[in-house]
């Protein structure tokens, strides 16, 4: 995108009558990108989110267990479900956010 239609697009300029058109349908590109960087960055924050929680019920499940293998067994189908309730949640952000 050239210098001066990116001062259209981000409203920092006004655009000639005739470059008008083309200044409104760069601002359309350009408020979409915006956007889908503002969702990538929050799905990219909530991995990580979800990646810490991961290792600490992990952690939990493992120092709860005791090295019993019932228990841990047990605890194991536990975390299991509570990661395909975290998976869902994940995938559903990403379906509302068209991505």
């Amino acid at each position: 995108m050239s210098g001066e239609l990116q001062r259209y697009a981000s409203g920092n300029a006004q655009p000639a009558r005739v470059d008008r058109a083309v200044a409104r349908q760069a601002r359309t590109v350009y408020d979409e990108v915006r956007i889908k960087s503002f969702q990538a960055d929050g799905a990219l924050a909530l991995a990580g989110h979800i990646m810490e929680g991961v290792v600490g019920l992990d952690a939990r499940r493992q120092a709860l267990s005791q090295g019993d293998p019932i228990t841990n067994a047990l605890l194991a189908d536990i975390q299991t479900q509570a990661m395909f309730q975290v998976r869902k949640i994940q995938a559903q952000l990403f379906d509302d956010w068209n991505m």
